[in-house]
């Protein structure tokens, strides 16, 4: 998935936006596309069933938005995103256990810490004050 993935961003070099939508077989994303601005990411969980590892790293340094929703099955890593001025985080559906979901969250929220727009919807909103009222960092 990798190398079609690059394949696609390199037969279109003027693309500026990228939708995956339920995309399976990939467990880093690297995006070196000077043109890619935008890159929105739906449903993970579905990649959790076809891929042994658990974890989903993105490296998009020219990326300035990010939108991510879905089911947070996996662990997403968020590196090399310098460029990045916006970002929204819609995720929904039920977890084993609260607590590791939630510090998956968390995580992901202090790799946007530079961020000039974030949109926490409803999901992440609940996770966190969940955090809170359990006195979890």
């Amino acid at each position: 998935m990798r190398d079609a993935i690059h394949q696609v961003l390199l037969g279109c070099p003027q693309l500026e936006s990228l939708e995956l939508v339920a995309c399976v077989g990939y467990d880093v994303l690297s995006i070196y596309s000077t043109t890619l601005k935008r890159l929105v990411i739906v449903d993970t969980s579905i990649l959790s069933e076809y891929i042994d590892k658990e974890d989903l790293e993105i490296s998009a340094p020219n990326v300035e938005s990010i939108c991510m929703s879905g089911d947070l099955h996996m662990k997403c890593m968020l590196t090399n995103l310098s460029s990045l001025l916006q970002a929204t985080l819609y995720f929904c559906g039920s977890f084993y256990r609260i607590e590791d979901v939630s510090q998956e969250q968390a995580n992901l929220l202090e790799s946007l810490v530079h961020v000039e727009n974030l949109k926490l919807e409803e999901w992440c909103n609940k996770i966190l004050s969940i955090r809170e009222k359990k006195g979890l960092p």
